[in-house]
């Protein structure tokens, strides 16, 4: 049922038994869970659901890094000239190395803007 909607789906636009397709919002970011921070998101401003973690810095590094890049390799802060976005996330396990440190581990991907 297409409540409100009836101009824009009129019996010849959606036939009965068509796929259709949706989708949902949702805001990434920085969230705490059992005192330690996560990367979580959230639905339409509802509350935050733990993902990956926990995240951990390493040598003065934050756990969740974000790079912007214009089409020339260079950072920008210029939303019209990002043409790439760096994501970096640091995780840590409960596991200790042979110096006693907790094991780091990370992962990154680069994001191409299209058009």
């Amino acid at each position: 049922a297409f409540t409100g909607q009836a101009g824009t789906f009129t019996a010849d636009t959606v036939r009965q038994g068509a796929p259709m397709r949706s989708f949902t919002h949702y805001t990434y970011g920085l969230t705490t869970y059992g005192g330690e921070d996560y990367l979580g998101r959230s639905e339409s401003g509802g509350d935050w659901v733990p993902l990956v973690g926990p995240l951990a810095g390493s040598t003065g590094k934050p756990g969740l890094e974000f790079a912007y890049v214009d089409v020339d390799g260079n950072t920008t802060t210029t939303a019209d000239e990002i043409a790439r976005v760096d994501v970096i996330l640091r995780s840590h396990s409960r596991v200790i190395d042979s110096d006693g440190n907790p094991v780091v581990d990370s992962l990154s991907a680069s994001i191409f803007v299209r058009n």
